[in-house]
């Protein structure tokens, strides 16, 4: 189980909320997923869907998420990716955005799916489209997303086009827009504690498995 510092050096299961005048802002590094609960790998139903941790310079930690294998006309989020989101302070209307890369117009959207009750029961699937082209980092953002007080939201992110590149999510319900320096900001205010990942060599051990969800 991922964990983070949770306020004044309390130690708290999931990922953490920064709360500024009754804003509730959550960043989480797309590699920074629940290892345990997330599907990386899915040879099932027409689709074979591998995640991958790509080194890169140009994202923030140094590392982006992409996928390839995607069938959404097969299967709908078939491998997704599971962030345990802890200490929501205010129910109500969050926007998701995400930092990436989305090249073309094949590639241009995700899925993305919330629990409210600990992970036993998530929403249908969600298209977050780009509904452009870009080869930069940029934040895009959607509406849509409901959570509760409390620490039992998850959010899950699965396929939905191959290709796109996924660096930075964030929840917010404060209206702003995030940047790079937030986002570095606050992870770095709420450092993951130790969790080393040798993408080579998990990618193709724990990671590598099939999982029925």
């Amino acid at each position: 189980m991922l964990r983070r510092l949770c306020g004044a050096g309390v130690i708290c299961a999931g990922l953490v909320w920064a709360n500024v005048a009754h804003a509730d802002v959550w960043f989480v590094e797309a590699e920074g997923f629940d290892e345990e609960n997330s599907v990386l790998f899915a040879n099932e139903n027409g689709v074979n869907v591998t995640w991958t941790i790509v080194d890169d310079k140009q994202a923030l930690g140094d590392q982006h998420m992409t996928m390839k294998g995607a069938n959404r006309d097969a299967c709908e989020a078939c491998a997704p990716l599971y962030y345990p989101i802890s200490h929501v302070r205010e129910a109500g209307a969050y926007r998701l955005w995400a930092r990436s890369i989305m090249p073309t117009t094949g590639s241009d959207s995700f899925f993305w799916q919330i629990s409210n009750d600990g992970g036993k029961k998530f929403n249908l699937p969600v298209a977050a489209h780009g509904g452009a082209q870009w080869d930069d980092w940029e934040w895009t953002g959607w509406n849509g997303i409901t959570l509760e007080k409390g620490s039992d939201n998850v959010l899950l992110i699965a396929e939905r086009e191959n290709n796109a590149s996924l660096d930075i999510f964030c929840l917010r319900n404060d209206g702003l827009t995030p940047t790079d320096d937030e986002a570095e900001e606050w992870l770095e205010d709420n450092k993951i504690l130790p969790f080393a990942i040798d993408p080579a060599h998990r990618l193709a051990s724990t990671w590598g498995r099939l999982k029925d969800r």
